[in-house]
């Protein structure tokens, strides 16, 4: 079962959040910061939760991508919602992570970070593809990681 941080689990810490991101990707903390701080003035609301059905369409879109490897090539909004929840599984599986839900922070920071690596391997770094979607993946990736995140607070 996982287990809440006791200490400061609620409050998002933006630049750590940012430097999570950057140090999980290998980018600089720039590209970051607009999409994080956008993702929480975007009529952000955590004390919704995620549906059962949404879960499974989270889940079934992540094994897609990430384990079926599928031919289709995601979009940003896809790639955002994929790296947001293998952020979940990297965090509170045994096999993947401590088992352990970390602090908000280094969470929101990790499901970024992954949004730019999944893209990365996708698409290239410097594709047009790659800019194109990078937007939509951070900033999706961050918002769903926050509603992943909303049920401990």
């Amino acid at each position: 079962m996982s287990q809440v941080p006791q200490e400061n689990y609620k409050r998002l810490n933006p630049d750590d959040a940012i430097r999570y991101a950057a140090e999980h990707s290998g980018k600089g903390e720039d590209m970051f910061e607009y999409e994080l701080l956008g993702a929480l003035g975007d009529d952000y609301d955590d004390s919704r939760d995620f549906s059962l059905g949404e879960v499974n369409g989270l889940a079934e879109l992540h094994d897609s991508i990430y384990i079926k490897k599928s031919t289709v090539q995601p979009d940003g909004f896809e790639i955002g919602n994929a790296a947001a929840f293998q952020a979940l599984k990297m965090t509170t599986h045994s096999d993947l992570g401590t088992g352990a839900i970390p602090d908000k922070s280094k969470f929101i920071g990790l499901a970024m970070g992954e949004a730019v690596k999944l893209l990365q391997e996708l698409y290239g770094g410097d594709s047009e593809k790659y800019r194109a979607n990078l937007h939509m993946a951070l900033r999706v990736s961050t918002s769903t990681a926050l509603h992943f995140y909303s049920p401990y607070r």
